[in-house]
């Protein structure tokens, strides 16, 4: 599923029979009228609100039901993605390493994953890495999609951690070297605390 919130829209009235440069020319009117921009909350008010009404006066029986809600259901859901990851962006520069572990050495991988299982609102605790993985609660399948993903973002730059949200969780990844380090969470597990408990690591350095 597409995460531009113009190409949300456009692919779900396409499927009521409009066309996607109607649809474009009457997302921007709305837009207008109602003075919005282009945050994430902003197309769930434009959804919700004016363009709704645009519609209206072509289809008068039309209403937030069937594609069109599925549509702003996902809008929803990605601002909330947005609201969490600039959450994230502002305690990444307060939490320091305190821990430096060697993430090639399996009784640490296994010691860091016992402690992070048991934090709440925990539900698997993964390490991938370039040909394997380790897993508490999630399948070996899983841990490798997540390392594509960690490969995918490690080509657009370093990071200190990433937020995916996946059905019915959320999940924190933490690069440590060549590892990868994936805590998947309830979507009521305290964040902050979890993203802390996986900043709080680091690589140890190499002694020559």
């Amino acid at each position: 599923m597409p995460d531009d919130p113009e190409t949300i829209i456009v692919n779900a009235l396409d499927r009521y029979g409009i066309p996607p440069r109607a649809s474009r020319y009457l997302i921007e009117q709305a837009r207008e009228r109602a003075q919005l921009g282009t945050s994430p909350e902003d197309w769930v008010r434009l959804v919700e609100g004016p363009l709704l009404e645009e519609l209206r006066d072509i289809i008068p029986v039309f209403n937030m039901s069937g594609d069109y809600a599925k549509a702003r259901d996902r809008l929803l859901e990605l601002a909330r993605k947005a609201r969490v990851e600039e959450s994230i962006k502002r305690s990444v520069s307060g939490v320091r390493v305190r821990r430096r572990i060697d993430p090639e050495d399996p009784e640490t991988r296994e010691q860091v994953a016992a402690e992070l299982a048991r934090e709440e609102g925990a539900l698997a605790v993964i390490w991938a890495w370039p040909g394997g993985a380790e897993t508490r609660g999630a399948s070996e399948q899983f841990a490798r999609l997540l390392f594509a993903s960690h490969v995918l973002l490690r080509r657009r730059g370093d990071y200190r951690v990433a937020y995916l949200m996946v059905k019915g969780a959320r999940v924190l990844m933490r690069p440590l070297g060549e590892h990868v380090l994936a805590l998947v969470a309830k979507p009521t597990a305290n964040l902050g605390k979890l993203l802390s408990k996986l900043l709080e690591v680091g690589v140890k350095e190499v002694e020559e």
